[in-house]
């Protein structure tokens, strides 16, 4: 009986060695995995499978500053190849990195973000949208809005602007961001997700996109994408939008950079096609000179009408 007892804590010595044995094979296999991408900046990595549902990975939407029409887009990466920096363009083709520390904020992982321009803070209490806070940059105050890429779909971010016509004193920066659904109108092009527009020192993030008519295509309930034709950059098609900013807001904003006209134009899906031939072609989409708003105060009902302009590069 003896005998047996000492070799049963023998096997199960052996199992359990094992078991850390395999534990560890695993582990360094997934950091090696992991490390693959040491050599890329958050832009260019993909983002890894095993984090998709993790609050580490690649991250990716806007800054825009608090009170002007600067702008650019910004790649974070918490862990995606074992490191933890990030990447900004701006618009006027300043190029930034940074890299993080890491704290616990009452439990909530938080990362610092430090560069030669400026620094960020990234409170990671959402998966999918984590706070981007405390934004400065060449010492100007700056508003971000992020989204999380995964394995299957890559976020991708339009910047651009908008103003009152005739009033530049009313105007800000109009960003449109994607987490990379494909299809929605079971047709190409990506799913628009959320709207960030700043102005006037505010943030309006709007999550939540109509199903509207896109006339000059005949359908009568367009998701809004990105990307048409599946050509990154290709532009916008969202028509008939509703959001808030201090008040009403109707939106249209059509823009595609070749694929819809074979050059870059606006276009205005609102209304129907110019000819049964055009309509057959799909090329039926009047042309504008921009995207259109108007805007009603909750304050006081003041009624303002306007453009918006998408920056040529996505």
């Amino acid at each position: 009986m003896k005998n047996i007892k000492t070799l049963l804590l023998v096997s199960c010595i052996a199992t359990l060695l094992l078991s850390c044995e395999t534990e560890k094979v695993e582990q360094q296999n997934t950091t090696a995995d992991l490390s693959m991408q040491i050599g890329l900046t958050a832009k260019k990595q993909n983002p890894h499978k095993t984090l998709d549902n993790s609050l580490k990975g690649i991250y990716h939407g806007v800054v825009a500053h608090q009170s002007t029409q600067s702008r650019g887009k910004i790649w974070i990466n918490l862990g995606n190849n074992t490191k933890y920096d990030a990447v900004m363009e701006m618009v006027d083709g300043e190029k930034l990195s940074f890299k993080a520390s890491a704290t616990l904020n009452n439990g909530i992982p938080t990362y610092t973000f430090n560069g030669a321009a400026g620094r960020f803070d990234v409170i990671m209490n959402d998966l999918n949208s984590p706070e981007v806070t405390n934004v400065t940059l060449n010492d100007e105050s700056y508003f971000a809005y992020v989204i999380k890429s995964t394995s299957a779909n890559r976020a991708t971010s339009y910047t651009g602007t908008f103003n009152e016509t005739g009033n530049a004193a009313f105007s800000g920066t109009w960003n449109i961001l994607s987490n990379g659904i494909y299809g929605p109108n079971n047709y190409n092009g990506t799913q628009i997700t959320d709207v960030m527009i700043t102005f006037g020192n505010s943030m309006v993030v709007d999550s939540v996109m109509e199903a509207m008519p896109f006339q000059c295509f005949g359908v009568q309930a367009w998701i809004p994408i990105v990307d048409y034709a599946n050509i990154a950059g290709e532009g916008i098609l969202a028509f008939g939008q509703e959001s808030n900013l201090n008040g009403d807001v109707d939106w249209d904003l059509g823009y595609t950079d070749g694929a819809l006209y074979g050059i870059p134009a606006y276009t205005n899906g609102s209304f129907p096609t110019l000819n049964a031939s055009s309509a057959k072609s799909g090329f039926g989409c009047p042309i504008s000179s921009s995207g259109t708003f108007s805007w009603t105060s909750a304050a006081n009902a003041t009624v303002r009408n306007g453009e918006i302009y998408i920056d040529v590069a996505p």
